[in-house]
């Protein structure tokens, strides 16, 4: 018995210690509380009546009268009031409201408390369908609640199931947003199984192309299945994987169902929303000619979107994005994950989000003005540390600018392809016109549509480097009088064009021969230009030559300069020539030494405390990280202190 006592006081002050989440994970458990003698006094909150109840003397009061067979019972709130109780019974259901006056709730899932086990499996199997409840854990509960009535304990994680679902969550997100009761963790859900569930299943080392074609395409026909209309709405959340058309394409839509589907879009669809639809309908417009009207109305609108507008739709996205990131980040929720999988898991929920504001109502930038104070450094510096699993997508590329061009070049691919398609003049001169001012082509803009978009960081292009463009950078970069601009044909063809590690030989021996001397190097602001699109260059070609080389460079240049403030560039450059080493070890050292480099030249306090927040912000994100940044650690300490 007193090593008992003394083991539960021992769990108790533990618990009392523990981060929120690994303390949350093991109160979950119950074979943990169980094991430790632990009892949680827990209480359940309605938000839309203002009120708590105790878990225990309200479940109890349920089980009674259910048991008594009543009708109706009572029991007291947090603040000393009766509630009443009553019980709607039919054949197989049973529903259970709390009422006060003019205030009535209903307590959801509340068939798990029969003791009829009939009740509990049909209550089961009409929630789960309405609400497209599928899967392992789904099973799991079913099998639970066919052995018993649900445990008080296990009655809010039943809840919380349902809740999670893609499907719930644009009106329960509104809801709160109406009620001014949102947390961050309604915004962005703590339980990596929500993420399967939005945009599907993912093994640890998949890559897009295997993904796209199991844990995708499985979530697409699923979703359509379920419901024609509902489940395609769900489907475009993963708009920001392109193939996504193809696979809807396969399905049949009556013209009903597309006219519901593409005029929601319309009036209440999320920005990702109205991509996906646009790439659909171009596909399918020849069997469903009525939307062109439609297509053409969307499509204007996204033309019109200003992306400098704070209550613009790309200005919204953008933020939500970095929100979602950010958070996911800080959370270490989906470490491990393939960082496409990821970021298409952050997008669809910033859409989800911005359905939700649709929906309630409220103000959008005032939300979005909120969700900005949350900042971006975690965002930022995840993606800097991903780029060793993918090169190719960049922090800058979730700018309101860069996602528009996205949106734009994806929506002139399918007009292209489907040009044969459009009978529409207006559609047609929108799409195609060349001559058109306020036309989809008088918007694209070189080279930001040509970009890898937000979850092709990892994959390479397909167009190989023209022997033209080749005998150029080569002319360039073999002049005697090298300069930023000898470079600019490799740079800015680094993330559009397949590079080998040959192309990237080309600037190690032009700086070999120049001996790291450039003639007419501009402002500080071109020289930065250049050595991080070098960097880029040997990130996306593995070249750790080049890595080596920008960084002997980057030296030169530092104490040309001299005394600037240049640790927030220099840290990002960096990280990006880091990415030229794809095993963790040798990526891990490159960094390490990299802050270690910039510790022992920061020029004032200010400096060393940013580098300092930084480094430790990086070790948070990536642990792997922490053996190789003591030094650097330790030297910026003691220059804050």
């Amino acid at each position: 018995m007193t090593n008992d006592l003394v083991r539960y006081a021992l769990m108790n002050s533990a618990l009392a210690y523990m981060p929120p989440l690994v303390k949350s994970a093991l109160i979950e458990e119950s074979a943990f509380m169980y094991k430790h003698n632990l009892q949680t006094t827990a209480n359940i909150q309605f938000r839309d009546l203002g009120t708590s109840f105790s878990r225990e003397a309200l479940f109890s009061a349920i089980r009674e009268a259910l048991r008594e067979k009543l009708d109706c019972t009572y029991v007291d709130d947090k603040d000393g009031c009766s509630w009443q109780i009553i019980f709607e019974k039919s054949d197989g259901d049973c529903r259970i409201c709390l009422s006060l006056e003019d205030k009535r709730a209903w307590l959801p899932q509340s068939w798990a408390f029969s003791e009829d086990q009939a009740v509990r499996s049909n209550g089961f199997e009409r929630d789960a369908h309405s609400v497209n409840l599928i899967g392992d854990v789904a099973n799991e509960w079913r099998d639970r609640l066919l052995r018993a009535p649900i445990e008080n304990e296990d009655h809010e994680k039943l809840v919380e199931q349902f809740r999670l679902t893609p499907f719930r969550q644009t009106g329960f997100l509104a809801s709160l947003l109406r009620s001014g009761a949102c947390g961050l963790q309604d915004l962005v859900p703590n339980k990596h199984w929500y993420y399967d569930r939005l945009v599907g299943s993912i093994e640890a080392q998949e890559d897009l192309s295997s993904f796209a074609g199991s844990g995708a395409k499985h979530l697409i026909d699923q979703l359509i299945d379920w419901s024609r209309i509902d489940g395609l709405k769900l489907a475009f959340l993963i708009s920001s994987y392109r193939g996504l058309n193809v696979t809807i394409e396969k399905h049949e839509f009556s013209d009903l169902e597309i006219d519901e589907i593409f005029s929601w879009v319309l009036k209440q669809g999320c920005l990702l929303s109205k991509l996906g639809a646009i790439e659909l309908g171009l596909g399918i417009i020849d069997k469903h000619p009525r939307i062109e009207s439609l297509i053409e109305n969307i499509v204007s609108g996204i033309l019109r979107d200003d992306i400098n507008d704070e209550d613009g739709g790309f200005y919204a996205l953008s933020t939500l994005v970095v929100f979602v990131c950010n958070e996911l980040a800080r959370t270490r929720l989906l470490y491990g994950k393939p960082p496409f999988w990821i970021r298409l898991a952050a997008i669809a929920q910033a859409s989800v989000i911005e359905r939700a504001i649709i929906a309630s109502g409220i103000k959008r930038s005032d939300f979005i003005a909120w969700a900005h104070e949350f900042g971006g450094k975690r965002f930022y510096l995840q993606t800097l540390i991903d780029l060793r699993i993918e090169p190719r997508w960049l922090p800058d590329f979730v700018s309101p600018r860069q996602l528009k061009s996205e949106f734009l070049g994806r929506i002139l691919n399918a007009a292209v392809a489907n040009e044969a398609k459009i009978s529409s003049s207006a559609l047609r001169e929108i799409l195609l016109a060349d001559t058109n001012q306020g036309g989809l082509k008088s918007q694209i803009e070189f080279p930001y549509p040509f970009l890898p978009g937000p979850i092709e960081g990892g994959v390479r292009s397909e167009t190989s480097m023209p022997d033209e463009y080749l005998a150029l950078i080569e002319e360039k970069l073999s002049s005697k009088d090298l300069g930023p601009n000898s470079f600019a044909g490799l740079v800015n063809l680094a993330l559009i064009l397949r590079l080998e590690a040959d192309h990237a030989r080309l600037a190690v021996n032009a700086l070999r021969a120049a001996k790291y001397r450039l003639n007419e190097a501009g402002d500080e602001e071109e020289v930065f230009g250049l050595l991080n699109g070098l960097a880029v260059v040997a990130a996306v070609t593995r070249s750790v030559e080049l890595a080596e080389e920008v960084s002997i460079l980057n030296r030169v240049i530092r104490k040309r300069d001299g005394k600037r403030d240049r640790v927030g560039p220099e840290l990002r450059i960096g990280l990006i020539l880091a990415a030229a080493h794809s095993e963790r070890e040798n990526w891990a050292t490159f960094v390490g030494d990299w802050f270690t480099e910039l510790a022992f030249n920061v020029n004032s306090i200010d400096d060393a405390k940013r580098l300092l927040e930084d480094l430790r912000c990086m070790c948070e994100l990536e642990a792997s990280l922490s053996p190789y940044c003591g030094r650097a650690d330790a030297a910026l300490l003691s220059m804050v202190k």
